[in-house]
């Protein structure tokens, strides 16, 4: 996939998460409040993780190293 569809892609995902968090803080009844979360913060965003996860699962590889040589080795 050309980079710059994987940016519109991501940007595209990015918007969708942001709007989607917003519906869920608007309906509280929504967010499971009796399940123990994490204190910390993780280093990636969940439309960073989705988009990673989807960009796989869509592409050609066949397992997670293969991809994550291909698709970030000029990072």
């Amino acid at each position: 996939m050309f980079r710059g569809k994987v940016t519109e892609f991501f940007v595209n995902l990015d918007d969708f998460q942001r709007e989607s968090n917003q519906n869920m803080e608007n309906h509280p009844k929504l967010v499971d409040t009796q399940v123990k979360r994490r204190n910390r913060k993780g280093k990636l965003s969940d439309s960073e993780m989705i988009s990673i996860y989807l960009l796989f699962y869509f592409g050609q590889f066949t397992n997670f190293k293969h991809f994550t040589c291909n698709m970030f080795a000029s990072i």
